[in-house]
């Protein structure tokens, strides 16, 4: 098949529409995990495709291919769905002259119910939507079967835990623990509403406070009503056409807020947040759209690309601090604000600088020096800051759990290898570590007992990708890209699980909430 090049490999989908190539990167081809199709040119890995998901998502199907032999000529594929289960949204990459890749979607609106087909894979040398000329051995049969879940819902009464706080940033509050102090009914968990933005754009996780919702999207950011899943209102902002990118939001007191990127510059727009009339935007915001911007009192700070952070006051004050150490590829560890001061990590070092106008005050050394990456930063108590470091490659070989001791300006203890993302209740760390996710003792760094991750989660450098982990007083959610569990922490088991995945939140009325930043918003019941 030496003839094929990734050009000439572009989808031509008669029934489907046109698709698109990729054939960049040098990373080995995946491994099978079923027997292949066999008896043609190519040989399928796996032979019958598939899928069980929820209503509303969009999963990403993996076809490895390899061919049996070379084919004379050119070869322009297509691929043929009758049926219309499969969406035109799919690439190719290759990975040699005789492997490559195919990424498919399910078509948009697939309603629940069981879908069976066949694709067909014609191979041609003239053009793939005419195909007058086929390969030897084309067409090739792929038979499918997709396993759409309705997902339900329940609108139960919902009453807020005065125990448990709102969750108004990233992991919940400026500490960013990722604990609600709260106890899930596992007796009750279940879907509650799924919610899709009016313009069709996903959203990613929220904020809630009251009993809304505040959610942002490629083209603005909403209130939804928690009781009822209904949208409250919609705030587009100016010059909405032009948006590159829009950060997750942060409440605080009667405004929402949220970071829009316009790629010459950057806007902080305040909204109301009982109607989402425009109140204020603080031009020239130089943030990072990864995370919310963090919002205490009337201080409004930001981590930036490069090792850097910017503060402004409600006077308009603005300030801005390049930390010593970081490259400018470094990114800081979103910014924690505790008492005086705000905490963050870049260039290899803890920073704890003045919450007046980003004053360094302190720096700590971190464990290596070249792990001047931030990936995920909390604080445990008034004086110890457990931070997730790393490179800037991502190396999750590198990847290194931290605990910070502030008052005696010193590591209290690190752990080498494989962590991910952290979240914290009382003087338990829980950490997604390689395929398991492990409870360790907050003072010592010891590793108490680990939970494995189920087999079959997507992977990265050869470990399961786990999103986002949520604490609370009787249960650990965990989530994975493409489905969440609750991980009772006496026994120590999962005792529920959805087909769903992305970043988590959890309201004080016990409405947990997944998103991905793809498929529809998914809220839950907790009690």
């Amino acid at each position: 098949m030496k003839h094929i090049s990734s050009v000439l490999l572009l989808a031509a989908l008669t029934a489907c529409g046109g698709g698109g190539g990729d054939a960049s990167g040098t990373s080995p081809a995946p491994t099978p995990t079923q027997p292949p199709s066999s008896g043609g040119p190519i040989a399928f890995t796996p032979a019958r495709i598939d899928v069980k998901m929820t209503e509303g998502e969009d999963p990403e199907i993996t076809l490895l291919a390899e061919a049996t032999h070379d084919l004379p000529g050119k070869v322009n594929v297509a691929i043929v769905d009758t049926v219309g289960v499969f969406s035109s949204e799919m690439s190719i990459r290759a990975w040699n002259t005789h492997s490559y890749s195919a990424y498919l979607h399910t078509a948009k609106g697939l309603g629940a119910g069981i879908h069976e087909g066949t694709l067909t894979v014609k191979l041609c040398q003239d053009d793939a939507k005419i195909c007058a000329q086929p390969h030897a051995g084309s067409p090739i049969a792929l038979p499918y079967r997709v396993e759409v879940k309705s997902f339900g819902g329940t609108l139960s009464a919902l009453a807020p835990d005065p125990a448990a706080a709102e969750w108004l940033t990233d992991k919940g509050d400026l500490r960013r623990t990722g604990y609600v102090n709260t106890s899930v009914n596992v007796s009750r968990l279940g879907p509650r509403f799924s919610w899709t933005a009016p313009d069709g754009s996903a959203a990613v996780v929220p904020v809630i406070q009251a009993g809304i919702a505040y959610v942002t999207t490629k083209k603005g950011m909403y209130a939804i009503d928690e009781q009822s899943g209904a949208t409250r209102w919609r705030y587009t902002p100016a010059n909405a056409s032009s948006l590159t990118g829009v950060s997750r939001p942060a409440v605080s007191g009667t405004r929402v807020y949220a970071s829009f990127d316009y790629n010459q510059y950057t806007n902080l727009d305040s909204v109301d947040s009982a109607t989402g009339t425009f109140v204020r935007t603080l031009p020239s915001w130089k943030a990072s759209m990864s995370t919310a911007p963090a919002v205490d009192g009337n201080l409004l700070v930001s981590k930036q690309d490069g090792g850097s952070l910017q503060a402004v006051d409600t006077s308009g004050q603005t300030y801005s601090v390049q930390l010593r150490g970081s490259s400018q590829w470094a990114v800081s560890a979103p910014p924690v604000i505790h008492g005086s001061a705000i905490y963050t990590y870049t260039g290899g070092g803890l920073y704890v600088l003045n919450r007046g106008n980003l004053a360094e005050i302190q720096r700590i050394e971190g464990s290596v020096a070249q792990l001047d990456f931030g990936a995920d930063a909390m604080m445990l108590d008034d004086t110890h800051m457990a931070v997730i470091e790393n490179d800037m490659y991502g190396n999750l070989a590198a990847a290194t759990l931290t605990s910070f001791d502030i008052a005696s300006a010193k590591i209290a203890w690190s752990v080498k290898g494989g962590f991910e993302q952290i979240a914290a209740a009382g003087k338990t760390i829980y950490a997604a570590r390689n395929d398991r996710v492990a409870a360790i003792d907050a003072a010592t760094g010891t590793e108490l007992w680990s939970w494995p991750i189920p087999a079959g989660a997507p992977r990265k450098d050869d470990a399961a990708t786990v999103y986002d982990l949520l604490a609370t007083n009787n249960v650990l959610f965990v989530a994975l890209a493409n489905s969440v569990y609750a991980v009772d922490l006496a026994t120590r088991t999962s005792v529920w699980s959805a087909t769903v995945g992305g970043h988590l939140a959890l309201s004080k009325n016990g409405v947990l909430y997944v998103a991905d930043g793809k498929s529809p918003l998914r809220a839950f019941n907790v009690r």
